[in-house]
């Protein structure tokens, strides 16, 4: 045993031999780290059960629509994203076709607003107050967690109007000014709940369809947003199929095939960066304990 160890250790740099484990402890980390994000990845890209989600699209803005023309879809496109295999379901958004406005005195501000209604099955805030019937003057409103985000730092500070958090923001009241001047009717709005699905201001759909019928426009203008319940939101083939038919999502939260490209290369550099490691760690080793 004495002459094994004076063979195997005899003149060693021990630094060296430390510094190599640590090198080849390292290659391997990074090397199998590499591995899990690509497998992470490929199940992201595939897709798996339980993984449904929901895409916001619209149609891709042209010149032709600063001009005037509508960009809302038409029965035959609906049906053909319907119909599309990765489509689970689908809804229209409803815009207001009425003039809405928001005041407060107690704030002392006065903005110009914009509803949107979805069915219910597509928000994602869970809450009892989300009802309205005729004649109720209590308005209840989901608003995008960005939007309030945006008035906190934007629109808060350069107003010198307060600052919200969610919590105290649901306690304020705020007049809710829908329709013409001459038949105009004030409601009682209050925020019930925050969304991070969609960027809008959401009302009831009974609400929007009550007001768009008696304070809305004679003709209908359709919708130009819609919101999708997809197998799998990151999948290529719904990305292929939105280039192809001049459509976009809205909410920016679509992983894209450049960024699943990008992402696969810097996996591929940390594995090459791993497997350079663990080969000069063991280099080392091999040149330390040559007889």
């Amino acid at each position: 045993m004495n002459l094994l160890h004076k063979l195997l250790w005899k003149s060693k740099n021990k630094q060296q031999l430390l510094l190599a484990a640590l090198g080849a402890t390292l290659g391997l980390f990074l090397l199998l780290s590499a591995i899990q994000f690509y497998a992470d990845l490929q199940k992201i890209s595939n897709g798996s059960q339980g993984s449904d989600q929901f895409v916001l699209v619209n149609k891709k803005v042209n010149l032709f629509n600063t001009l005037g023309a509508k960009s809302s879809f038409t029965e035959e496109e609906i049906a053909k994203i319907r119909s599309q295999d990765f489509v689970l379901d689908l809804a229209q958004f409803t815009p207001n076709q009425y003039k809405v406005s928001a005041s407060s005195a107690i704030l002392g501000f006065y903005t110009e607003l914009f509803f949107e209604a979805v069915p219910d099955q597509f928000i994602d805030v869970e809450t009892d107050d989300w009802n309205w019937d005729n004649g109720q003057n209590s308005l209840p409103i989901i608003l995008s967690r960005d939007y309030l985000a945006l008035y906190n730092f934007g629109f808060a500070p350069s107003q010198g109007l307060p600052q919200f958090t969610q919590s105290t923001i649901k306690k304020v009241s705020i007049d809710i000014n829908v329709g013409p001047k001459e038949s105009r009717r004030t409601f009682q709005g209050h925020i019930v709940g925050f969304s991070d699905r969609i960027n809008s201001i959401l009302v009831p759909l009974s609400f929007m369809e009550w007001a768009n019928q008696r304070f809305g426009r004679a003709e209908t203008t359709g919708s130009s947003r819609m919101i999708l319940l997809t197998k799998n939101p990151y999948a290529k083939e719904l990305e292929t199929f939105l280039s192809e038919n001049a459509l976009e999502v809205s909410s920016g939260r679509l992983i894209g095939g450049r960024i699943s490209i990008i992402v696969k290369m810097l996996i591929l550099l940390l594995a090459l960066l791993g497997l350079i490691i663990v080969f000069l760690s063991i280099l080392i080793f091999v040149l330390n304990f040559q007889l």
